[in-house]
């Protein structure tokens, strides 16, 4: 079987990154700052240690007991 030079335009190979989607081109590059009035918290998963420190899953903890207010401070206990 022998391979044709030419291909039919229908077939042509085609790169995503030569178009420019918007998804690669609205990517913000560079450094980021981040002032110091904002506080940055790790949201508190169920399945997470429980912050007053039992030992236990958050969940089986101060979120069954009703003990969790719902602050992201690190002296919840």
């Amino acid at each position: 079987m022998q391979r044709n030079s030419r291909t039919s335009p229908f077939f042509e190979r085609s790169s995503k990154r030569k178009r420019g989607f918007p998804s690669e081109t609205a990517v913000k590059r560079g450094v980021r700052i981040v002032h110091g009035t904002k506080l940055l918290t790790e949201k508190l998963g169920r399945n997470d240690l429980c912050p007053c420190n039992s030992g236990r899953r958050f969940k089986k903890c101060c979120l069954k007991f009703g003990r969790y207010d719902g602050s992201p401070r690190d002296d919840y206990f």
